[in-house]
């Protein structure tokens, strides 16, 4: 009895509390904000940060495929300079092969030791050329715009003739670190693959081919007139139709049309 009129009482009281529109007003504008903050506000918040992570990630991912395709873009323009395997007879080579090019002398070529930059090797040698300013500075283009991933690091000119300039250069080369054996392996693969590639050509070349019938063997075919006539009605078929071969075909009518009168 005492909790059940503690209760009515409790009652009675926030019932006075709330007596009056403006208090009963802000009652119900108090009780459908919690509402809706709980069983709405709430719920939208976890799916709006939900979606805010998933942007976050999907921009992160955009990021770095577009860094991706950078780096693909950046290895296409370079892949075809930086030779596979270290080779330092063919680097001299290549060197004295651009350089002969150019009405220069060569005064020294000195390979330096090879150094080691991750998967790649670097090359270095020490050059000295005498010329005049035009044909040394087409061995400069020709060097940082070759065939080959060059850098020239240091570059001295002296005149002191003042006819002839020389020119001493500090360059460096980079070449893909690739075991000997495993070279070998790639190049035997691509000169079978190559193989392989001209065999298929050549049996398609053989199939487009049209079967012509050879010039003896023409000759030595029977030649029909047109006005043979056979008992019965019985006709001849037609020796192209049985061998499907158009040059068979031609050289029969062309027979028949020798033969006739």
């Amino acid at each position: 009895m005492e909790e059940s009129s503690k209760k009515g009482a409790a009652t009675n009281k926030w019932a006075e509390r709330l007596r009056g529109r403006s208090r009963m007003a802000v009652a119900v504008i108090g009780g459908v904000f919690l509402v809706g903050f709980f069983l709405v506000s709430r719920p939208l918040s976890d799916r709006i940060d939900t979606a805010n992570d998933r942007l976050g990630k999907a921009v992160g991912r955009a990021q770095l495929a577009t860094e991706v395709f950078d780096l693909r873009h950046q290895e296409s323009l370079y892949a075809k300079k930086l030779p596979r395997g270290v080779d330092p007879n063919d680097w001299t080579n290549y060197l004295l092969e651009g350089i002969r090019n150019e009405r220069v002398r060569l005064v020294k070529l000195d390979p330096k030791d090879i150094l080691s930059l991750g998967p790649c090797k670097v090359l270095s040698w020490n050059i000295e050329l005498e010329g005049n300013f035009e044909a040394l500075g087409r061995v400069v283009e020709w060097l940082e715009n070759g065939q080959r991933l060059v850098r020239i690091d240091r570059c001295i000119l002296q005149s002191p003739a003042g006819v002839t300039v020389g020119m001493s250069l500090l360059v460096k080369g980079l070449a893909l670190d690739i075991p000997p054996e495993k070279l070998k392996a790639e190049r035997e693969k691509a000169e079978k693959d190559k193989k392989v590639a001209e065999h298929q050509k050549q049996q398609q070349q053989l199939q487009q081919q049209p079967q012509d019938v050879p010039q003896a063997i023409q000759d030595a075919m029977p030649k029909m007139p047109e006005n043979l006539k056979l008992p019965l009605g019985v006709t001849l078929p037609d020796p192209a139709k049985m061998t499907h071969s158009d040059a068979l075909k031609k050289a029969i009518e062309e027979g028949q049309q020798g033969g006739s009168p």
